[in-house]
């Protein structure tokens, strides 16, 4: 049983996913990331709580058995912990198992195994990796008067109280844009089987500093943490955008004032209850009095739509363009191979000014796989690397009579695509497409789409949720963290789908981009009227109205 013990202690190590802070590594140089219930968070938790790694083998045993004995009064685990600490007794106290502490990195030899356990770093370094696990360790820390730690209060890790949470809504805090995710795991009712579905969903969690008071009444937090990390200001319950990132601001005048008198109350009066303690410790979040402002959302145009005006009017399309920049319009949705093979009509919108909002790329998945298609579109992609830095992927219609399979294929596909392009520094979107046959074609069908490809993003298209029978306002709401692209379309009626003008239709563009603009996107906002037959006084109109929104949402 020992033995087993023994093994299953080692190899879960590998089985957890790592901080970039603990390893180990095999007899022949592997190095795999991980941290579990053993060795190696072991000696982690030693230096979170100590602020360095055991001075030896004796000092990290004394430290398991105090903390297990803490945990094991009138434990129903009582048997477990024994027989751990006689296992974990054994492996340290063998000789030929040696640990070794060099400046803040600690390794641990398993002779016998030939494993080396390695950690570098505490909380602070684990802030640079990942983000999301510094919830994990970050827990209260609360030391007597004479600097030892304190289990039984360690473990109530009491959560600061409503008074300090509820100040994160009335001020931004600061998040990094580090990629970390959170799992959603429905239960599906198939009669007798149960099916456990896991839907990953990015989000970005804020980034904390220490927080200090000692029992003579000495109040500090430490923003070295933060050196070497971009940070990002962030409004509590908004979606993020790089927009929003902080440069020269200097955190500690931004730091709000009311924020550190709640905290450092907080302490005061913990410590007033519990006499025993001599210094406690917490990691919060960092909130600021100061917001960045963030720039409002530009306007771009559909290439397509300069060369119907230029049709319409009888003109050159440099003459349709320069039109079109004269209203205001600074960027342009371009067709990436078009971008390529037609070069003259790219070079004339650079000389123009205009600016590459989105390239597009019609890729026909359900035609099956497009290996050829996909070498031409990354070729022109990497050509036009200086116009382009996001790519719209339209992956076409599904056959008809095309099964559950048939769609799951097409996913596939897609998801092989995204990370092929992300690989080459290009993000992927896709739109809600207004046709049933699309595997973009409403929520449900995106929602299958993020969660088997979790770095795809959204381009928001204003008129097309109506056709699908869904609200786009309920729709923005539900995707608004894919949202890299806009483009808006309104109708003319739920009943006729003919596009008109922006804000001149039945699609409630004024509140999408009402809640676009709180929740700070700054992206672009394409407009679109395809059909339109008096395109340049179209697109005056769209700008104009569009224009007038942000304005008023200033």
């Amino acid at each position: 049983m020992k033995k087993v013990l023994l093994i299953v202690l080692l190899i879960s190590s590998f089985c957890l996913p790592s901080a970039g802070q603990m390893f180990v590594i095999d007899e022949q140089g592997k190095v795999y990331d991980g941290y579990g219930d053993d060795l190696s968070e072991e000696l982690f938790r030693y230096r979170v709580i100590n602020d360095r790694y055991p001075n030896d083998k004796k000092e990290l045993l004394d430290f398991m058995l105090d903390k297990d004995r803490a945990k094991c009064v009138d434990s129903v685990y009582l048997s477990y912990f024994n027989e751990r600490n006689n296992v974990f007794s054994k492996l340290i106290k063998k000789r030929r198992n040696t640990l070794t502490v060099s400046g803040d990195t600690c390794t641990f030899y398993i002779a016998k195994d030939r494993y080396t356990i390695r950690c570098v770093g505490g909380i602070a370094d684990l802030l640079k990796y990942d983000t999301d696990q510094v919830r994990f360790w970050t827990s209260s820390r609360f030391y007597d008067r004479n600097g030892k730690y304190l289990w039984s209060l360690g473990d109530e890790s009491p959560s600061l109280p409503k008074a300090i949470n509820n100040l994160k809504k009335r001020f931004g805090y600061v998040v990094t844009m580090a990629p970390t995710f959170f799992y959603d795991s429905p239960l599906l009712d198939y009669g007798e089987d149960d099916i456990l579905i896991e839907f990953r969903r990015p989000w970005t969690p804020p980034v904390m500093i220490p927080f200090t008071m000692t029992r003579n009444g000495d109040f500090s937090y430490d923003l070295s943490c933060l050196d070497g990390i971009q940070l990002y200001y962030n409004i509590y319950g908004k979606r993020l955008v790089p927009a929003n990132r902080i440069g020269t601001i200097t955190l500690e005048e931004a730091i709000d004032p009311d924020y550190l008198d709640t905290v450092k109350a907080y302490m005061e009066g913990f410590m007033a209850e519990h006499e025993e303690v001599g210094r406690m410790c917490l990691w919060e979040l960092v909130l600021l009095k100061h917001p960045p402002v963030v720039p409002l959302p530009k306007i771009s145009i559909f290439c397509d739509h300069i060369r119907t005006i230029a049709q319409q009017e009888g003109i050159s399309f440099r003459e349709a363009a320069t039109k079109v920049k004269e209203i205001g319009y600074e960027g342009v949705d371009m067709n990436v191979l078009q971008a390529l093979e037609n070069s003259e009509e790219a070079r004339i919108l650079d000389s123009l000014g205009f600016r590459f909002a989105c390239a597009i790329a019609d890729i026909d998945y359900g035609a099956g796989e497009q290996p050829k298609k996909e070498e031409r579109v990354m070729i022109a992609l990497q050509y036009r690397r200086n116009y382009f830095d996001q790519l719209l992927l339209v992956p076409g219609l599904m056959p008809e009579g095309s099964s559950a399979e048939d769609m799951e294929a097409v996913r596939a596909r897609i998801a092989a695509f995204v990370l092929k392009a992300r690989e080459e520094g290009f993000p992927v979107l896709v739109e809600d497409y207004d046709n049933p046959r699309s595997p973009c074609y409403n929520t449900e069908l995106l929602d299958s789409l993020f969660a088997l490809s979790p770095k795809l993003g959204l381009v928001f298209d204003t008129g097309n949720f109506i056709f699908a029978g869904e609200d786009a306002l309920e729709s923005l709401a539900h995707l608004s963290e894919y949202i890299g692209h806009v483009h808006m379309k309104d109708r003319v009626s739920p009943t006729d789908m003919r596009c008109v003008p922006a804000v001149t239709g039945c699609v409630p563009i004024r509140q999408i981009v009402q809640t676009l603009v709180s929740e700070g996107y700054s992206g672009w906002l394409t407009v679109e009227q395809y059909g339109s037959l008096q395109m340049l006084a179209d697109c005056r109109t769209a700008f104009d109205n569009v224009t007038k929104m942000l304005d008023e949402s200033r």
